[in-house]
């Protein structure tokens, strides 16, 4: 189970990583958007990637709650580059989704989120 999660994670992320290239007429993506979107992906996915397969291969709880909490927190970001490719040339609205993730932070010292 914790193996065929860590795949369809893998799959989700590529799959956003290049949805940029599929057409679209009515958001208007821009090249620059078009090429910059699979970094930030890439730079999202990094932790959550090594967090999830070192869980998978320790399977111990603890490894597999830092994943989860990993992955919970960097849906935040996830979100923000959607609303950056979304948005196009209006970037405020990605940088107010982003700042989400500081009451997140916040909260996850006094609350745990697994």
């Amino acid at each position: 189970l914790l193996r065929s999660g860590g795949v369809l994670i893998l799959i989700g992320l590529l799959g956003m990583a290049f949805a940029s290239y599929c057409p679209d007429p009515g958001i208007g993506i821009s090249s620059t958007q078009q090429n910059i979107l699979p970094i930030f992906i890439g730079l999202i996915c990094y932790p959550i990637l090594r967090s999830t397969f070192s869980a998978i291969m320790t399977e111990r709880p603890r490894k597999i709650q830092a994943a989860v909490i990993s992955v919970l927190k960097s849906l935040i970001l996830l979100d923000a580059v959607q609303c950056y490719l979304v948005a196009g040339n209006r970037p405020i609205f990605a940088i107010v989704v982003a700042s989400l993730l500081l009451p997140s932070l916040c909260l996850g010292k006094i609350i745990r989120s697994t």
